[in-house]
């Protein structure tokens, strides 16, 4: 369909499999047509009329029922099946409720008032089941220019009817025609709004799974509430930063083999996210073996800086407890590299164009990536500058006040502490 090419490739084969399934029972529902007008047939049935062009209208749509079940169930389906099937369903029942009319002398238009043409109704109902609106259109079209042809062609004498019953008929002669145009265009906005519906809560649905899967509950909800599209934003706020990364992960590539490599990095992302996403912080990117790691975005709590800094502690638990493990596996052990700061920063949602992402910049996020470069030097896992530590108000007997300590390519030197022990 023309309209799934603006559709996300994942909603356009989701709707397309709904398409499926749809088929199936459509064609369900013609085999029940089939059988309901044969029983009409059978009703219609009189010594003096002949039946055979009833019989082989009939006849050509018990084929097209059965092609229509084959194709079904073997998952044949190209675009144009919908509307071929559909359009064969309208025909063939319209011309076969006009034959049945004749053989009660109706006029073409007159037999739309017998029972039996409320199956046009069921056929425009199982068209709606595609959430396709333009299937129902389509459907309209055909009925209305198979009744005028029907109309034009019948040569029905209508001034041969003496009944009270045909007479009386005649005068509700337009009403089920309107009736079947009214019932489709109720279908065509339904069936619009419904494809729509879809639409919308499957991208709703996307969205949240993906920042669930980056972000905690909380933060994802926070996301999900804020302007989508490519709309940039941002505001200046105070938020805690950290950086983490292996130390000597270089040479351990080297010896990996990319297998390995590709098995170990995500590991490791695994590991280090799991206390980001337990303290309520934000996963802002990964870069190689580092991960940034933000608290206090997008929404600010007073306690951001407290649970970052229990996040670097759980970070260097959970790597040791990784390392140990390893080392049991006969596997080199591995250390970390902690840095962590408190300050401004800017954070929203920046684009190139055609890429947008949530992030925070400053000179916060660069003065917690040079922390980071501290611990090897420092022979720690974990340096914290002293305003992270202050901010959060957390003592931890582990946490030793150093001198301010130089920062490589930063003009001022920080005061930090470091994890003793």
């Amino acid at each position: 369909m023309a309209q799934d090419k603006i559709l996300p490739q994942n909603l356009a084969q989701a709707l397309r499999a709904s398409d499926l399934e749809s088929e199936r029972i459509a064609s369900i529902i013609r085999a029940i047509i089939l059988v309901t007008l044969l029983a009409a047939v059978f009703t219609a049935h009189t010594q003096e009329a002949d039946h055979r062009p009833l019989e082989l209208a009939v006849l050509v749509y018990g084929l097209g029922t059965i092609a229509g079940l084959v194709a079904a169930w073997r998952k044949y389906h190209p675009v144009v099946l919908p509307y071929l099937l559909v359009g064969f369903d309208i025909i063939t029942l319209t011309i076969a409720i006009v034959m049945i009319g004749a053989e009660f002398g109706i006029a073409p238009i007159d037999a739309f008032t017998l029972p039996i043409s409320g199956l046009l109704v069921v056929v425009f109902l199982h068209a709606s089941l595609r959430y396709n609106p333009w299937l129902v259109v389509f459907a309209a079209g055909i009925l209305a220019a198979v009744v005028l042809i029907a109309s034009l062609v019948s040569n029905v004498d209508e001034s041969s009817f003496h009944t009270d019953a045909a007479e009386h008929l005649m005068h509700f002669r337009v009403f089920p025609i309107i009736i079947f145009l009214l019932t489709m265009g109720i279908l065509a906005v339904t069936t619009a709004r419904t494809r729509r519906l879809i639409a919308n809560v499957y991208v709703s649905t996307s969205r949240a799974a993906t920042l669930s899967r980056y972000f905690s509950r909380d933060v994802a909800e926070e996301l999900m509430n804020r302007p989508s599209g490519t709309t940039e934003f941002g505001d200046r706020i105070r938020a805690a930063v950290l950086f983490a990364d292996l130390q000597g992960f270089t040479a351990m590539a080297e010896a990996m083999d990319p297998g390995e490599l590709a098995k170990f990095v995500s590991d490791f992302r695994e590991r280090i996210s799991r206390p980001v996403l337990a303290n309520g912080g934000v996963v802002d990117k990964y870069i190689g073996d580092a991960v940034m790691a933000v608290f206090g975005t997008p929404r600010q709590a007073p306690d951001d800086a407290k649970r970052a800094i229990l996040c670097a502690l759980s970070m260097v638990d959970e790597i040791e407890a990784w390392s140990q493990e390893r080392i049991k596996l006969g596997k080199p052990p591995i250390r970390i590299a902690i840095g962590g700061h408190f300050g401004d920063v800017f954070a929203g949602v920046i684009g190139d164009g055609t890429h947008l992402e949530y992030t925070v910049i400053g000179d916060t996020v660069n003065v917690a990536s040079r922390l980071a470069r501290l611990p090897r030097a420092l022979e720690t896992p974990l340096v914290l500058s002293t305003p992270l530590v202050e901010a959060a108000g957390y003592h931890d007997v582990r946490l030793v006040a150093l001198p301010p300590q130089p920062l490589p390519g930063h003009p001022k030197p920080m005061p930090v502490h470091k994890l003793s022990g």
